[in-house]
This record gives structure tokens, C-alpha cells and sequence, in this order.
């Protein structure tokens, strides 16, 4: 991260990041360091990479929507759609697949650290 204006950005790969946070989570080489908020990860195979190298958490929250209406309610304020009528055909579409994405990470989050 630059910190000095003119400083020139380095680029890090997923790898060193994941590589960072495991060792900064391992209580045999970090006393102090013990909680770590992390908001998902782009997919299956590195949550599983930085599970195997972090250790399972000892805390996991899951927010996840249950319910397509609520969801729906959600979606039409976030892409400001008037709430009356039936959802179209693409917008039910893709609601489906927000759920059907929850629960599949769910799913896999439980085998892992189940």
C-alpha cells in the first residue's frame, strides 16, 4: 500500500495475502493476533486453500437470506423497482441464484470446518 504520494503501488497476488493472514493468524508465531473478519471469498477452492493453511476459525457468523421475499424486498430498494407486481422473469432468475449461491456456501463452509 502506498502511504507517500508518488510511491509506486506493489502488486500482491491472492497467494501472499492468503500466505499473510495464515501466518498472522498462527498462535504458535502470533501471540496477540487472534480475530480476523473476513466477508467471504470469490470461490471454493481458496476458501478451502485458506482454511487448510489458517486452521479452522474458532467463530463463524453466517448472514444469509432465507427467503426469496425478502430478498426481492431487498433488491427492488437496492435497484430502486417499484415494490408492487411480480417480479420479471430475470430478476426472479437471479434471485434464485443468490440463494441457491447462499446456501452452497453454507453447505461447503459446514464441510469444511464441520
Amino acid at each position: 500500500m502506498a502511504t507517500n504520494e508518488g510511491e509506486v503501488l506493489e502488486e500482491v497476488s491472492y497467494v501472499q495475502i492468503e500466505n499473510y493472514l495464515a501466518d498472522k493468524l498462527n498462535p504458535k508465531k502470533n501471540k496477540t493476533s487472534k480475530t480476523i473478519l473476513i466477508d467471504g471469498f470469490p470461490n471454493d477452492t481458496q476458501l478451502a486453500s485458506f482454511i487448510s493453511k489458517a486452521g479452522k476459525p474458532s467463530f463463524v457468523i453466517h448472514l444469509v437470506f432465507k427467503t426469496k421475499d425478502l430478498l426481492l424486498k431487498r433488491y427492488r430498494i437496492k435497484n430502486e423497482i417499484a415494490e408492487d407486481g411480480e417480479a420479471d422473469e430475470e430478476t426472479s432468475a437471479k434471485i434464485n441464484g443468490f440463494l441457491a449461491t447462499g446456501e452452497s456456501y453454507l453447505s461447503k463452509w459446514n464441510d469444511l470446518i464441520g
